[in-house]
């Protein structure tokens, strides 16, 4: 038995090295892999400020609100008039001019084509009411509307 282990061995060392046939051909070099991860779009409103005194002409008053964003995707931010509101309400579009705001119409006041995390969007108003220190409510309501194609 050692014997045959011996001759093997030593028949193994006299064949010299032999290049194998799957190296011949082959480098080395630096390789990459990227990743990519998908999320669902998402979307929300977490705040929205008291509206704040911007000024007044004539008989009209202005007001501004700021609402806090967050989205990982194109979003639209509306504004909505609410059912059975008889105030007379004008929004600032995300076109800049100002839009009359009736009971269930929207205007949609700012647009961003991709998601940049979270985000102030400040809304303008224009409505008629007396001059007195505190600012009424606004009847309003926002809805964010989601769309990766934005």
């Amino acid at each position: 038995m050692r014997y045959r282990l011996g001759a093997l061995s030593t028949g193994l060392l006299c064949l010299g090295s032999v290049p194998a046939a799957a190296q011949i051909g082959l480098a080395s070099s630096v390789g990459s892999v990227s990743l990519v991860a998908h999320a669902d779009p998402h979307g929300s409103i977490s705040s929205v400020s008291p509206p704040r005194e911007a000024g007044q002409t004539g008989l009209l008053r202005e007001a501004v609100t700021t609402v806090r964003v967050s989205s990982n995707t194109g979003y639209g931010l509306m504004v909505r008039g609410l059912e059975g509101s008889t105030s007379r309400i004008w929004v600032r579009s995300a076109t800049g001019g100002y839009v009359l705001l009736t009971a269930s119409s929207s205007v949609t006041v700012a647009r961003a084509s991709r998601g940049s995390g979270e985000m102030l969007q400040d809304v303008y108003f224009r409505f008629e009411a007396p001059d007195s220190g505190t600012l009424p409510p606004l009847p309003v309501r926002y809805e964010m509307v989601i769309d990766p194609t934005l």
